[in-house]
């Protein structure tokens, strides 16, 4: 079914509320999820939801845990009893929360695998032979399976490893590596694309690199030289347009660098040059593509968080109070809402960052479109309400005048629901109900 979706807004406004999309300078909130020398190697993932979920360690305790929020607030829980070293979640398309991490005990070093499934953790050894594990990075195909890249040290030299598991099981291949202690390959990132080919991103002999599987074989090449071994990378890919995105520490110039390619070829530019910043940056990317980045200012021993929009790009301290920063990690909600997940190190803190709550106000709708065609069923997609459902009971989507889904979740934004739309235009909108009863409504599209 080829289905016409009619939107009366005008172009103008339209393009005022993608200014509002990443309009995230009113201000930040801040809570205390875990503490006790808690947050270490933290890092954050959003589920189906939009709640937050976060990995981390401890500073002065052993063990792997996992905070999560539901509509009932903060939860915490033990994955792990081991010593643990970098850590890195993702969700897959079921909810399923999937962590890589390093068992950095003496005389184990292993790269370690988790999921759960329900309620239940499973817990796998991928790699034991060696040091295997520093600087895991995961990421989730099409299918839920997971992909890790991770640097493996064995008969002194250290390699850039790749491990991925399918239907049949785990199955690595030793990429790259070097007999030297200060040419070898580190701090590693990874990421897949939309037919589910790994990129990785590293550092080697000083310099910057992307090795990616063509469908065939591996490519290794040369993005950045000169950069010195750098203290961190980052890479994500936009599935619809291919475009890949990279933030790195550049440890000699002591910046924060971002660059990306659209298949035109690569485009640099240093986005925090302010004394010595760029430590841990993690880049997502929003629904239209734009890149957010959340990194440490090792100078002044802040949280930063850059974002680009169509006005340019966007720089501003998170957190600056004592010092916080050390190990960062960001995600975005479905309409570009940052979430960032840092370690206090000054209160021995796990600390969870977003942006500033509001009042439920008026909304107005994203997608689809003025015009737009939708084959089959449409993805109704609108700007929130109310940050985070604050005050807000539910959604309920409207299409020709019709209730259809009166049950989304406040801190869902978006419903794809089964419809049975005849050939033709169409109108849709969403209310907002409060907890109080009372009603917003978006704009009609």
């Amino acid at each position: 079914m080829r289905t016409k979706v009619s939107v009366s807004l005008p172009i103008l406004m339209l393009i005022l509320f993608f200014h509002m999309q990443n309009s995230w300078a009113q201000g930040w909130r801040y809570r205390i999820i875990d503490s006790n020398f808690a947050g270490v190697h933290c890092s954050i993932a959003l589920d189906l939801d939009g709640y937050p979920n976060i990995c981390y360690t401890f500073s002065k305790y052993r063990g792997l845990w996992y905070a999560y929020e539901d509509i009932s607030g903060w939860h915490t829980e033990p994955v792990d009893d081991v010593g643990v070293g970098k850590t890195s979640l993702v969700m897959d398309q079921s909810g399923n929360p999937h962590v890589a991490y390093y068992d950095d005990r003496w005389g184990i070093c292993d790269l370690r695998y988790a999921i759960k499934v329900g309620t239940a953790w499973t817990i796998e050894v991928v790699d034991s032979y060696g040091v295997a594990g520093k600087h895991a990075s995961i990421a989730i195909d099409s299918k839920g399976f997971p992909h890790i890249a991770h640097i493996h040290y064995y008969d002194g030299r250290n390699y850039l490893k790749y491990v991925w598991k399918d239907e049949a099981g785990w199955h690595g291949k030793t990429l790259w590596g070097s007999n030297s202690t200060w040419y070898h390959p580190s701090n590693c990132a990874i990421a897949l694309d939309a037919l589910d080919r790994p990129f990785i991103t590293f550092f080697e002999s000083k310099n910057l690199y992307l090795g990616w599987y063509d469908g065939s074989s591996w490519i290794k090449s040369l993005l950045r030289n000169d950069v010195d071994t750098g203290t961190g990378t980052s890479i994500a890919i936009d599935k619809r347009t291919g475009k890949i995105c990279i933030a790195f520490n550049h440890e000699k110039n002591e910046d924060l660098v971002y660059g990306e390619n659209d298949g035109s070829g690569w485009s640099w530019i240093t986005l925090d040059s302010y004394g010595n910043v760029g430590d841990s940056p993690s880049v997502v990317l929003d629904y239209w593509g734009y890149p957010h980045i959340a990194y440490y200012d090792q100078q002044n021993r802040d949280v930063k968080y850059a974002h680009q929009d169509q006005n340019g790009w966007h720089v501003e301290t998170v957190a600056n109070y004592g010092y916080v920063g050390q190990w960062v990690d960001i995600a975005l909600n479905v309409v570009g809402e940052p979430h960032i997940c840092y370690f206090d190190d000054s209160n021995d803190d796990l600390m969870y960052a977003y942006p500033s709550s509001y009042g439920p106000q008026s909304f107005s709708l994203i997608a689809p479109e003025n015009g737009s065609w939708a084959v089959g069923d449409p993805f109704f997609l609108w700007y929130p309400s109310s940050y985070r459902g604050t005050r807000l009971a539910n959604y309920e989507l409207w299409v020709d005048g019709l209730a259809v889904v009166t049950d989304i979740t406040p801190t869902r934004p978006f419903v794809s629901p089964e419809l049975s739309l005849t050939d033709g235009w169409h109108t849709w909108k969403v209310k907002a109900v409060e907890t109080t009863g009372n009603e917003i409504w978006s704009n009609e599209t």
